[in-house]
């Protein structure tokens, strides 16, 4: 039995098979759908929702549900994507099948609250262009309907084959209605394209002083050939400016990795703690090598990519966003690699095989000698009884046939063998006590070293992943803790 946290935020989802002409394909395709489902729960418990986004976007895609499309309009909320969340929530009213009462009313609600976050932006050219959107094609010139985009600050950009490159950067609020004009000026000249590269994401890139986009920038930037500068900033690392030269229609990277201002204040960074199952886990901070991960990270407030590695374990990437003077809390699970999980289990078993070889023999070992040293230590008095009476019969003066005195040659021999058989059994009684007594210490020992192997051996289903089986599902409630609060939740039992 495999167990899942998942947050009330989350619906758990009983995802039914697809009909296809092939059952094993059809098969085939609910297995991983249920996989992906569930490494996604792991991942937005773990707090990476855009991890968690992708895994149950590729479920919906193998198995098509209503649930499943809920999930993911919700996890869109939590990314802050309403433009997207309205869409897939849009998706389940037009069609709620089998989704209960009680969650279509949530549908509603969150999806009013997401509309409620959406401005509309009317752009015009005077020659038909295509529109970005904080470097992503949104568009062409003449539009169809205004442009839907998430309530704050983006940069738009207009280009056009002939003419120079437009952007500007334009703050809306939520509901809010806004027209953009551009007057894209002709050129003769080819223009230049430029692929920037940074390992800090949410750095502001300006050519030339003006904002072209954020980092990491989607696509390389159509720049007009000359000389352009082109800076990188962000609060709490240096700034940094190169100067280029674009020749007509060249094509180029540059890569700009910002340092940490080492004058930036406490009050202006947080706190990343990291609960990682493994130990040795080596860390890096947007490309930067932090080394083994001994305690939490001090970094400048904003976005950063993290990057957890170690050996056997595959690589993990999550992307975390600092608020100054706060501390979050991370729990990363590192999946194995195939060889590692192999060789765990083998180890484990074989740790837990000799326990019970360990437990067993020694106790076994501890019963057995135990009961010979305690007949042995009964038969003594016995035996001490008959050897003081062979002792008494053979001494001077005691009137038996065994006397000194009177005995015949043949019967002092008798008598004197004995008192030598006597001593020689009682001798050997007590050394067989002895023995008896070491073997069952050495058998407690055995076994106490077995139950120490046993209860101190790890699961060896530790790194099974929680591939839900059958169709029935179990509910059972329970508490959460995120980076982002707290809450209760269902535990489901696949």
């Amino acid at each position: 039995m495999t167990t899942v946290v998942v947050p009330l935020a989350l619906v758990v989802v009983l995802l039914a098979p697809p009909v296809t002409a092939s059952a094993a394909s059809a098969t085939d395709a609910r297995a991983e759908a249920r996989e992906r489902f569930d490494r996604g729960l792991r991942l937005f418990d773990e707090g990476d929702s855009a991890g968690a986004l992708a895994e149950f976007r590729r479920a919906h895609e193998l198995v098509p549900n209503q649930l499943v499309l809920f999930n993911i309009g919700l996890v869109y909320a939590a990314l802050a994507r309403p433009v997207e969340a309205t869409d897939a929530l849009d998706g389940v009213l037009r069609d709620p099948g089998a989704l209960p009462a009680e969650k279509l009313e949530r549908a509603r609600r969150t999806r009013d609250e997401q509309a409620g976050r959406i401005a509309q932006l009317a752009v015009a050219t005077n020659v038909p262009a295509v529109i970005d959107v904080d470097g992503v094609e949104a568009g062409r010139t003449p539009l169809e309907a205004p442009l839907r985009v998430a309530s704050g600050t983006h940069v738009i950009g207009a280009l056009a084959t002939g003419h120079l490159p437009s952007r500007r950067e334009i703050t809306v609020a939520g509901g809010e209605s806004k027209e953009v004009s551009f007057e894209l000026v002709a050129t003769e000249s080819r223009l230049a394209h430029l692929a920037l590269e940074s390992g800090l994401p949410g750095a502001d890139v300006l050519v030339d002083g003006t904002l072209v986009g954020r980092t990491p920038l989607p696509a390389s930037l159509a720049l007009a050939p000359g000389t352009r500068v082109v800076t990188l900033r962000r609060k709490g690392y240096r700034e940094e400016r190169q100067e280029l030269v674009l020749a007509e229609g060249a094509t180029g990277k540059l890569r700009i990795d910002l340092e940490e201002d080492p004058h930036v204040s406490l009050a202006d960074k947080g706190r990343l703690a990291l609960q990682l199952r493994e130990t040795e886990v080596h860390v890096a901070v947007n490309g930067h090598a932090r080394g083994v991960y001994a305690g939490p990270l001090v970094l400048p407030a904003g976005p950063h990519r993290l990057r957890l590695d170690r050996a056997g374990f595959v690589s993990s990437e999550r992307a975390v966003a600092l608020r100054a003077g706060d501390e979050i809390t991370l729990r990363i699970t590192l999946d194995p690699t195939p060889e590692t999980r192999v060789g765990y289990v083998d180890r484990v078993q074989a740790r837990s095989r000799w326990g019970w070889i360990a437990t067993g023999g020694g106790l076994a070992l501890a019963l057995g000698a135990g009961g010979v040293a305690w007949w042995s230590q009964q038969s003594l008095p016995e035996l001490e009884s008959r050897l003081a009476e062979a002792e008494r019969a053979f001494t001077e003066g005691s009137g038996g046939e065994c006397d000194p005195d009177s005995a015949l040659g043949a019967m002092r021999e008798v008598c004197q063998a004995r008192v030598v058989d006597a001593d020689t059994e009682l001798s050997n009684r007590k050394l067989l006590r002895t023995l008896s007594a070491v073997g069952a210490g050495v058998g407690v020992a055995a076994a106490a070293i077995g139950l120490y192997l046993l209860l101190t051996n790890d699961d060896p289903h530790r790194y099974d992943r929680p591939v839900g089986q059958g169709s029935a599902l179990t509910f059972v409630p329970s508490t959460w803790i995120h980076p982002g609060g707290a809450g209760a939740g269902l535990r489901v039992l696949f």
